[in-house]
């Protein structure tokens, strides 16, 4: 009739596994459920056919369950609600210079701070995470991580999902090393 069921829908997806279930109806104004299990995904690959290589690599872990409505992609960006369980492992994210700016900031050496803007950004890490709630085409978060060698960032709050606005507030422990870097 007027619904449509993929359960279960699985395949290989840039390297990693993709399993789930999808669901509409495709009557009225037409709604939809997501819910799927990501795992080993190869972020390269993904930010590469996405057109923006090397942006983030590293394997992507996730769990995802949405449902929302609409024709279009841009309402069912607004209708969109639901959670998602988001990790990447073992990756790096071009040009974030997160470690960098922080010891130059926490220095309070202005010769340092002028230093930060210069050299390698992309910044490795080994754990890259968080949960997300999804609403009114907004994502909120209590959990997001990131973690590297030497610096541990955690933070809470919210972001657009059309990338628009990012309001995170976190706090951010450096490793022993780079504490005495660091102004005290």
């Amino acid at each position: 009739g007027d619904t449509l069921t993929l359960d279960p829908v699985t395949f290989n997806l840039f390297g990693g596994k993709y399993e789930g279930a999808l669901g509409a109806t495709l009557v009225g104004e037409p709604t939809f459920t997501w819910k799927a299990a990501l795992s080993n995904v190869d972020m390269n690959a993904v930010t590469s056919f996405a057109g923006s290589p090397g942006t983030l690599t590293g394997k992507l872990a996730a769990t995802v369950d949405l449902s929302g409505r609409g024709v279009d992609a841009a309402t069912a960006m607004k209708t969109v609600r639901g959670q998602a369980s988001v990790k990447v492992t073992d990756g790096t994210v071009k040009n974030l210079a997160l470690v960098r700016s922080v010891v130059a900031a926490t220095s309070l050496d202005p010769q340092k701070v002028m230093a930060s803007g210069r050299g390698p950004s992309d910044e490795p890490f080994t754990e890259l995470g968080g949960t997300l709630f999804i609403s009114g085409g907004s994502a909120s978060t209590q959990d997001l991580h990131f973690d590297s060698r030497d610096l541990r960032l955690e933070a809470a709050g919210a972001l657009k999902l059309d990338g628009s606005v990012v309001n995170l507030t976190g706090q951010v422990q450096l490793s022993e090393e780079l504490s005495k870097q660091a102004n005290s």
